[in-house]
């Protein structure tokens, strides 16, 4: 029987929403809904804050995981069958694209932290501090590295929907 599911999402720390001044009269959080809306979202919160607005796994075999579902969102279909054999599509302008994305996140935007090799439990642990705005998450990750965070400080959020800038 299955006891786990495999489920991505976004993880936010809405302290650093606030501080930088991106809530609703109600005070709660102005969460992105696109990927350019989260650029200039993690763009404001580092501008405001200080703190890096976005990141997502990068070392031992976790960030492949979190990219690839930019890059879907993005166009690529990573597979394409010709004469029957199927052969990776990855060198497609889509892919490109999204990690050119990713990379101005770090170098055009400075939104991402410093040390970019970072591994999920990390994440969320900057996260749960204030040291991290938003992270996309693979259930069940947030655990013990959150632990007396107050609930009021995290949500969850469906992630951002339809493509990337298309990069110049």
């Amino acid at each position: 029987f299955p006891f786990v599911c495999d489920t991505s999402g976004f993880i936010y720390n809405a302290e650093l929403f606030e501080k930088a001044g991106l809530v609703d009269e109600a005070g709660i959080p102005e969460i992105p809904q696109t990927y350019d809306e989260l650029t200039e979202t993690a763009r404001i919160i580092k501008e405001k804050t200080g703190q890096a607005g976005f990141a997502i796994p990068t070392i031992n075999n976790q960030g492949g995981w979190y990219i690839m579902n930019i890059a879907w969102s993005n166009g690529v279909d990573f597979m394409e069958q010709i004469d029957g054999k199927w052969t990776a599509t990855y060198d497609c302008p889509e892919f490109v694209d999204t990690l050119q994305w990713y990379a101005d996140l770090k170098w055009k935007h400075d939104a991402i932290p410093d040390n970019n090799l970072i591994q999920i439990q990390n994440l969320c642990g900057m996260l749960a501090s204030g040291q991290l705005a938003m992270v996309f998450y693979a259930a069940p990750v947030l655990g013990s590295e959150a632990a007396g965070t107050p609930k009021e400080k995290i949500g969850m959020a469906r992630l951002p929907a339809g493509k990337v800038l298309r990069c110049a």
